[in-house]
């Protein structure tokens, strides 16, 4: 409820419930945090990301920095393409997407050879919403990736950072 009328005024005691024992409160708080885009969350958010145990918590969390768009959040998102659970690792590429930092280019050019293909994917959708002609070499090598939604991001987001 307190997401739903975003009123930042919720945003500390919603902080403070990052910490919460249960994991579906946690994912809860984030959700929340998101929907208010509380600027002053950034951290918290980036803490839950980088530590908590649950992954649709951290999951969560990538998905309220990208919503808050606030480019402090960007080490702190780069860091996460590196998660363990690839569902985690596809919301961080959208959530830098969300931000068009070009700050993320490198993580994200990275993230073009993950393990995991909507990974990849997600990864050149976020460089073409950033349009970052660094990454064309990257882009171009991805035309040739195993999978097409890969190879359609891929030409895609090449058709927006040549164009820039």
């Amino acid at each position: 409820a307190l997401g739903e009328i975003e009123d930042r005024s919720a945003a500390p005691a919603l902080r403070a419930a990052l910490k919460d024992r249960e994991p579906d409160v946690r994912k809860q708080v984030a959700w929340a945090l998101g929907e208010i885009e509380d600027a002053e969350s950034v951290d918290a958010l980036v803490g839950t990301l980088q530590s908590d145990e649950d992954a649709e918590t951290r999951k969560m969390a990538a998905w309220a920095l990208g919503e808050i768009e606030n480019p402090k959040a960007v080490p702190g998102l780069v860091a996460a393409l590196r998660d363990k659970d690839a569902d985690v690792r596809d919301m961080t590429a959208w959530a830098l997407g969300e931000l068009e930092s070009p700050a993320a280019i490198d993580g994200l050019i990275a993230a073009l050879k993950d393990a995991e293909w909507k990974v990849r994917a997600k990864a050149a959708w976020a460089i073409g919403e950033i349009a970052d002609q660094r990454a064309a070499d990257a882009l171009s090598a991805s035309l040739k990736d195993e999978h097409p939604e890969v190879r359609k991001m891929a030409a895609w987001a090449l058709a927006e950072v040549t164009d820039h």
